[in-house]
């Protein structure tokens, strides 16, 4: 039995610089998610912007002042099943539309105080939006764990490692 897929994966910028080397990462950490969970159809738009946007969006949409790593917008008309509790071998099957904002001001600080790569950290805010959008979540504890060991297991296939774990260099000011 063969399953057809189809993900369309976009990314943009929007007032900040272009960087080919860091679209291509995000392509393939989306990609990597959507692969190991999904089945069916998936349209997801990746939207790199500045911490004023995104401030402006996480205020609006969330009612928090102030910018925000990442926020994710489900634009399906169906809700997508409680993947965080299924395992990578029973992808969803049902249509996953959305945005993924990333704020990549954020990441850039983030990145240089953890001392990695920032493209590095751009991907794992992309990857951790599409997580959302597939239905994981990290609300509390327990389900936050999960979320980060499946963002870890997919920045390790491609090559990055668990991103969210890096330590901070010695030399960042806190």
């Amino acid at each position: 039995m063969s399953t057809t897929t189809a993900h369309e994966i976009t990314v943009s910028w929007q007032d900040i610089p272009f960087v080919p080397e860091t679209e291509s990462l995000i392509r393939r950490a989306v990609q990597a998610a959507l692969g190991r969970h999904l089945s069916s159809t998936a349209c997801v738009n990746v939207v790199l912007v500045n911490d004023e946007i995104i401030g402006r969006l996480h205020q609006e949409f969330l009612g928090s002042p102030g910018p925000t790593d990442v926020l994710s917008f489900d634009l399906s008309d169906e809700a997508p099943p409680p993947a965080a509790m299924a395992a990578p071998t029973s992808p969803a099957a049902h249509l996953i539309e959305g945005e993924v904002v990333v704020s990549a001001e954020t990441a850039a600080r983030e990145a240089a105080h953890r001392g990695i790569d920032v493209s590095a950290e751009i991907a794992l805010y992309a990857l951790h939006g599409t997580l959302h959008l597939l239905g994981f979540d990290d609300a509390d504890d327990i389900r936050a764990s999960r979320m980060h060991a499946e963002e870890a297991a997919i920045l390790s296939s491609l090559g990055l490692g668990d991103v969210f774990q890096a330590r901070p260099r010695r030399d960042a000011k806190q």
